[in-house]
Parts: structure tokens; C-alpha cells; sequence
């Protein structure tokens, strides 16, 4: 039987527009000049706009996670097998650098580990890692993110997405394991937010 853990909130993709002149030039794709693609954007529902945000608590969100709720398979292995936008506000004055850590608490598989995010940035965007992130190696033995594919039949495994401010800089690097470095990360870890979620596999899968 699962517990519903606690979980914190969820937010409204925040909305970008942009305008120019007719000057005849054509706009370049924004953050990587062209270069790369953008994920293609999905529709998410607002559910708290950062309420506990007021008060100056760390908080975190997404909103593409209802916290409690089924993840979406988009971000499954099943699915488009991205890595969700992850949203933060408050971090600890003295934190020097966030790292994002997501973890099957059922079976303790690591699904995704990446740090050397700036505090400031409040925000990872969907399939997009920041400049300067460092992303290690994943319990399917592959970099960055990989979803969740929980045996099929199996009752619904439930997973965290752990924001950590951390004091001091992690100095992680890609050829890691990131079940190796999570105690690390937290233990210089001077603040941490959690947002808890399930899933539940209907289609082939294996772990």
C-alpha cells in the first residue's frame, strides 16, 4: 500500500511572447541560435502560483507535475522520456550552486542527477539543461535523465524530485555515477525542497 507523501505544489508554465519590427530580418531560435531544437511545448494546468513562496519558504514545483499525482507519461520511458521542468524559489542566501536529484523511493533506482545550476535561475526547463549544469550517469547506465518504466502489473511506484541548495560546490562530473554522489550532494546541502509523484506502468517496460 502507498502512502500519499507530502508534497508541495505545483505551478502555471509561464507564458513568453515576443514582438518585432517589420525590418525584414527573421528571429533566430532564442538560448541556442538555431542551433537546437526546442521541445515541443505541452499544456499544463496551474494549480498554486507559489503559495508558501510568501512566507520565504524553498519551494519547489513544476507544472507538469501535479505533487501526489501520476507523472505524466510524456516524461516516462515510455513516453517522450524528458525530463520535466523543475521551477524553485527561495533558495538559501548562502547557496552557491542547486542540483536536481529524482529517485524511485519504492525500489531506490536513480533516475536523474544534475548539479552546477545557478541558485538565481529559479527555473530548468523541459529537456533543457543550463549552461554549465553537469549531468551524470543514470541507473539505465545512460547520461542525464532517464523516465521511469516500473514493471508492468506492478503497483504504482512513487518518486521525489529533490531541489538541493548546496553551501559549497559540488565539483560532480558527467562520468559519474549519480547514486554515487547523491549522499555527497546532500550532505552540503544547506536547504531542500521536495516534490513527490507516481507512476504506474500500463506498457512494456523494465525497471
Amino acid at each position: 500500500h502507498l502512502s500519499r507523501p507530502r508534497a508541495f505544489l505545483i505551478v502555471a508554465a509561464v507564458t513568453l511572447t515576443a514582438a518585432c519590427s517589420d525590418d525584414g530580418r527573421s528571429l533566430r531560435e532564442p538560448g541556442t541560435g538555431g542551433a537546437t531544437p526546442r521541445p515541443i511545448p505541452t499544456t499544463t494546468v496551474p494549480v498554486d502560483i507559489f503559495s508558501d513562496a510568501i512566507a520565504g519558504d524553498f519551494v519547489v514545483r513544476s507544472p507538469a507535475v501535479r505533487p501526489g499525482d501520476l507523472l505524466p507519461r510524456r516524461h516516462t520511458a515510455g513516453g517522450a522520456d524528458v525530463a520535466p521542468e523543475i521551477q524553485w524559489r527561495n533558495p538559501p542566501v548562502d547557496a552557491v550552486e542547486i542540483a536536481i536529484v529524482m529517485t524511485d523511493i519504492t525500489d531506490g533506482f536513480v533516475h536523474w542527477v544534475v548539479a552546477g545550476i545557478d541558485p538565481v535561475s529559479g527555473t530548468v526547463f523541459e529537456a533543457l539543461i543550463p549552461p554549465g549544469a553537469v549531468e551524470t550517469i543514470n541507473d539505465f547506465g545512460q547520461s542525464g535523465y532517464g523516465g521511469p518504466a516500473p514493471p508492468v502489473g506492478s503497483d504504482a511506484h512513487s518518486y521525489v524530485f529533490k531541489v538541493l541548495a548546496l553551501g559549497e560546490f559540488s565539483g560532480i562530473t558527467p562520468d559519474q555515477l549519480g547514486r554515487d554522489v547523491i549522499a555527497e550532494l546532500e550532505g552540503i546541502a544547506i536547504g531542500v525542497a521536495e516534490l513527490f509523484t507516481f507512476y504506474r506502468q500500463a506498457s512494456v517496460g523494465n525497471s
